[in-house]
């Protein structure tokens, strides 16, 4: 779940070393490109706001698979954008789903053996802390 945790934690930071490139490639200003991670981050908080709490009611385990797979075929249309208002339109998407994160915390806390949430859930954090800064380094190699 540590890797799970990180691998979707990270999924939000990729595009950040790359906005030098992707103004080159779109041929826009480097302030038309930070509407990338804008969109990916605001829409971020607002995957967390409306859609996190959706655990409440339904399988958390549903909810991580579905905004994962969602995710991915955010980021196969990410790769195939034509314009940069289709890649910041995209972006938009993949901070919604980005949200399954948030989604994994409480999962793990909930199937943790008794006695280990604490084990559990500090392994769960230090994955998605080590994905967003590993997402940003892997996306600086790219």
């Amino acid at each position: 779940m540590a890797f799970g945790a990180g691998v979707l934690g990270a999924s939000l930071h990729y595009q950040m070393p790359m906005l030098a490139k992707l103004a080159g490639e779109f041929s826009a200003s480097p302030e038309r490109v930070g509407l990338v991670p804008m969109a990916t981050l605001g829409a971020y908080a607002l995957g967390i706001f409306f859609l996190v709490p959706l655990g409440d009611r339904f399988e958390k385990r549903t909810l991580v698979l579905g905004k994962t797979v969602l995710l991915t075929l955010s980021y196969a249309v990410a790769a195939m954008s034509v314009s940069l208002e289709m890649l910041v339109a995209v972006s938009v998407c993949i901070g919604v789903f980005g949200s399954a994160t948030q989604d994994i915390v409480p999962l793990a806390a909930r199937i943790a053996p008794a006695g280990r949430q604490g084990r559990v859930l500090g392994q769960v954090m230090t994955g998605i802390f080590l994905g967003i800064l590993f997402g940003r380094s892997f996306g600086g190699v790219i």
